[in-house]
């Protein structure tokens, strides 16, 4: 369970370049701001949901699924340059934080010594890189305008972890049933 949330946050970004990126493609400052509150009422109404169920079953199904939405919006507007791509993307994005944040923090906090803590400060640690500090996308790199290849690069890396974390789920039920 841990290596493919290690290949994730290698590439998992910051929520500014989503913001970054809906200015860039033509969203006024104060429509950034909507289109953010959007997801936000996403990510709180979906958010309890998820968190009330038992830890076990939340990290075989809700993790796969909130980085499934992750790849989805990321490609989305890594292939998509238009402001009709962000109203519908950017709000969709709130399923991945209410199917990853709380469950997140439970999984430290079941994998922290009861003494300690502070093991919440690891889950909320800023990611260790991202691809939006690339040097593949530097000002002359054609393509770059809008983000499109970091955003895609994490997209497309996080498909691949929420299939490879479906597929250990998968595995795990079965071994359990033998």
């Amino acid at each position: 369970m841990l290596a493919p949330l290690i290949v994730f946050a290698l590439v998992n970004s910051t929520d500014a370049l989503l913001l970054q990126h809906a200015g860039d493609v033509g969203l006024s400052t104060t429509q950034v701001v909507v289109a953010y509150i959007g997801f936000n009422v996403v990510y709180a109404a979906l958010g309890y949901r998820p968190a009330s169920s038992p830890i076990e079953s939340r990290l075989a199904s809700c993790s796969p699924t909130g980085l499934a939405v992750f790849a989805v919006v990321y490609i989305g507007l890594g292939q998509s340059a238009t402001t009709t791509a962000v109203w519908v993307l950017l709000p969709l994005y709130g399923f991945f934080p209410a199917f990853t944040d709380g469950i997140g923090r439970a999984w430290i906090s079941n994998l922290a010594p009861t003494a300690h803590a502070p093991g919440f400060s690891a889950s909320t640690a800023p990611p260790p890189a991202s691809p939006s500090s690339s040097p593949a996308c530097g000002a002359a790199s054609p393509g770059c305008d809008h983000g499109e290849i970091p955003l895609t690069i994490s997209g497309t890396v996080a498909a691949t972890v929420a299939v490879w974390l479906a597929l250990d789920a998968a595995r795990d039920v079965n071994a359990a049933r033998t």
